[in-house]
């Protein structure tokens, strides 16, 4: 038996399209200009910024001869309780399991810590392939799809310093780059297009596809694909990425993220490290 639909409240998808609206012009926008945007009439508009103002969701402000519309602290306590909600970890093992499932191939999410990173989550494919990441386990970031992502977020100036010492790019395969001019170029390839791929870097016979995951503070992790490289021709890469990028996207999303960029940009101040304890799986 079909279901009823689910009555829709005009008043109230219009409050949020209002408060939408306001979120992408912090400059303010007068009533009449809320109306036009939107193409309501000014008589409803007034009626429900009447009551935003009034609920302190928004807040009037003069500004250059005019009164404007803006968002007041009101949305600022809502953003906090909502990312309270919010859970890496547990938003991530979520993550990886859905892009597993749906590719059929092996996921992980990880963090930078100094210049290594750490795997907070990992759901195997069917088709076990051996490999040197497990949940909890650290591993060099120079020599990974993830780590190449999350140092990509990292200024070169911070990255050459985190491997500045002696022997702080070890030797994995045949393959890992092992020095910091090569590996800054693997870099900026990486901020220009948005995610990292690596070809038995860190794992002889498997390519992995990472891509970075941001909350509202800016990236806090990666998720990638492990692919035996036998499954793996290049010229499936760009499908690859694209699915890996979604959920990488998604995850940014829920953790309070706004629009998902299409390049990495690097900041000075470092990616934020994340301690987690290991979960003992693999």
């Amino acid at each position: 038996m079909n279901e009823a639909p689910v009555p829709r409240v005009k008043s109230a998808e219009r409050a949020i399209d209002i408060l939408s609206l306001l979120a992408g012009r912090v400059e303010g926008l007068t009533l009449l200009e809320i109306g036009a945007e939107l193409g309501l009439a000014k008589s409803s508009v007034f009626g429900l910024m009447a009551t935003l103002l009034d609920r302190k969701v928004v807040r009037l402000t003069p500004r250059d001869g005019r009164s404007v519309y803006q968002l007041d602290h009101r949305i600022f306590e809502i953003g906090q309780a909502y990312a309270q909600t919010t859970d890496l970890l547990g938003d991530g093992l979520l993550a990886v399991q859905e892009l597993s499932v749906s590719s059929g191939e092996t996921a992980h999410l990880a963090v930078l810590d100094g210049n290594e990173v750490v795997y907070l989550a990992k759901h195997e494919s069917a088709h076990a392939v051996r490999m040197v990441s497990a949940v909890g386990r650290r591993l060099s970031a120079h020599g990974s799809g993830v780590g190449k992502v999350l140092l990509a977020g990292l200024s070169d100036e911070e990255v050459t310093h985190r491997f500045g010492s002696p022997n702080a790019m070890p030797t994995l395969t045949a393959r890992t780059v092992t020095d910091i001019p090569t590996l800054l170029a693997h870099l900026t390839t990486v901020r220009a297009r948005g995610f990292a791929t690596e070809r038995e870097e860190s794992t002889e016979g498997v390519a992995c596809v990472a891509a970075p995951v941001y909350d509202a503070t800016g990236m806090v992790a990666a998720v990638s694909l492990a692919i035996p490289v036998g499954r793996f021709p290049e010229t499936n890469e760009p499908e690859i990425a694209q699915r890996v990028r979604a959920a990488a996207g998604a995850l940014s999303v829920r953790l309070g993220a706004g629009q998902y960029p299409h390049r990495i940009t690097p900041t000075v101040v470092p990616v934020r490290a994340v301690t987690v304890a290991s979960t003992g799986r693999s």
